[in-house]
């Protein structure tokens, strides 16, 4: 992983006290993020994105939702995100609109959510 990846507060895997498995880890400080060589990218699943406060679509399978950042506008159009597909953003028509950039992991969802809101995205209680 590289360093500019990174931003406090994200969550990466990290190897164990033991270094005998890989566990969830928060970046603290500019000293982890120093360390980004050490840490792999937490795969994004749905199980993840319950523990960040998103919940799934009753209407569409696969979508999920968050209050205020799961429904959001970008030149008039309404957008979300979807994992069915590896996390593409795409319009409510089904349309995807950028497909390159699947969001993989949950560093990266943190931080696209960082830039669209302002506001961090962490484990909810």
């Amino acid at each position: 992983m590289k360093a500019e990846e990174l931003r406090i507060g994200n969550i990466v895997l990290a190897n164990n006290v033991n270094e005998q498995a890989l566990e969830p880890h928060v970046i603290k400080d500019g000293k982890d993020i120093d360390n980004a060589m050490w840490y792999w990218g937490l795969p994004l699943s749905e199980e993840w994105m319950l523990k960040l406060g998103f919940f799934e679509s009753k209407i569409r399978q696969g979508v999920y939702l968050k209050p205020i950042f799961g429904k959001f506008t970008i030149d008039s159009e309404d957008f979300l995100f979807d994992i069915k597909q590896g996390m593409h953003l795409v319009d409510l028509s089904d349309l995807i609109i950028h497909y390159g950039s699947e969001i993989k992991f949950v560093h990266e969802l943190q931080n696209l959510y960082f830039a669209l809101t302002g506001e961090e995205l962490t484990i909810k209680d």
